[in-house]
């Protein structure tokens, strides 16, 4: 099939650069999971350490994640193990530690966490708000990132990288004229597709809801991404996420879907069986969403549509094609039909923002 022609086992070598002779430190396993894949930590992927070490990013577990191996080879230190993944990266001046961003205890939120390539772990920040885009200053003492929640845009913070704790940076928190306290905090739901796949999402409910409300479902492009509970850290889906936040505001039930092919909830769902032009599995995690609406006592199950950009403006189509969503009217915007070839997911061509996936 077509992902099997996509593994790539790949190994990790050091080498000598005045004899030009290497070693083999670690090699991985020629499963799926073992493949070699590009992972959002970046150019992190790959790193020499403190102590010789070499930390290195795998999804051999079925997740992102860190590991460490001494330069010589060896036993392997997983560094941040556990059903979640590591996206953001910073190193500390002395290579001895690193602070992450990852959706470890929470998998629809992102917080910070400071990991030593030792594999020791102290959690930084946590709560409704997500923090991304970590940078070490003060020599690695203190760490500057941007912070989000459902009603305030991302905003720089500073603390330590040693506890708990920040303060703003901005002199405005946000602008005067925000209109914070119109906006709703979206509900984490979850809900079943036909195959049995659990999918997440963000329902968006009107403030003073009464009676049965017109239901929307919001699909993200991509699709490797993932939507959040909160003012999104990508620009693209920042917008988005005010549209849906408008959409509540207009009196509309609406539910942000983080269909499978997305990240945030391990390889396996990133690179679901016969996903996009293969078959496009994720379009049932569409219908289980229009259905999961029409199931609502708030939701007029007679009047739900569908919006998206890019990807998710594909899936529009599809909906509105096929039928068997049931939903009266769709809005996609930048849905493109060419297709990437060589690209891992199948996946259309991306006409929004990109990231480091």
């Amino acid at each position: 099939t077509a992902d099997k022609e996509r593994l790539a086992p790949w190994s990790i070598r050091v080498v000598d650069v005045a004899s030009g002779i290497g070693k083999e430190v670690w090699k991985s396993g020629s499963g799926e999971m073992d493949s070699f894949s590009r992972l959002p930590m970046g150019e992190n992927q790959l790193q020499w350490a403190a102590g010789d070490r070499i930390v290195f990013g795998s999804e051999k577990d079925g997740w992102a994640h860190l590991y460490s191996i001494s330069s010589n080879g060896g036993a392997v230190t997983a560094l941040t193990p556990g059903n979640y993944e590591v996206e953001n990266v910073t190193w500390a001046p002395d290579r001895s530690f690193m602070i992450v961003a990852s959706n470890a205890r929470d998998i629809n939120h992102r917080h910070l966490w400071k990991v030593s390539v030792t594999g020791e772990q102290l959690q930084l920040t946590q709560g409704d708000s997500i923090e991304m885009y970590p940078v070490l200053v003060s020599g690695g003492k203190q760490v500057a990132f941007l912070e989000a929640t459902a009603k305030t845009p991302l905003l720089p913070y500073i603390g330590s990288a040693d506890a708990k704790g920040a303060r703003p940076l901005a002199t405005q928190t946000p602008q005067a004229n925000f209109p914070s306290s119109q906006l709703v905090e979206p509900e984490q739901v979850t809900f079943k597709a036909a195959d049995g796949m659990e999918i997440h999402g963000q329902l968006f409910k009107p403030k003073n809801i009464s009676g049965r409300a017109p239901g929307v479902v919001f699909m993200h492009g991509g699709p490797i991404r993932q939507m959040l509970p909160t003012w999104h850290y990508s620009y693209y889906y920042h917008n988005s996420y005010a549209m849906n936040q408008y959409l509540a505001s207009r009196g509309y039930v609406v539910l942000s879907v983080n269909y499978r092919s997305g990240i945030g909830y391990g390889r396996a769902f990133r690179e679901a069986k016969h996903r996009g032009p293969r078959g496009a599995s994720e379009y049932q995690d569409v219908v289980a969403a229009g259905k999961y609406l029409r199931s609502r006592s708030d939701v007029d199950g007679k009047r739900i549509g569908l919006w998206g950009g890019s990807y998710g403006g594909y899936l529009t189509a599809m909906g509105l094609a096929h039928g068997t969503v049931p939903v009266g009217y769709g809005r996609a915007l930048k849905a493109r039909s060419r297709v990437f070839a060589d690209q891992r997911g199948g996946q259309m061509e991306i006409a929004g923002a990109f990231d480091s996936w």
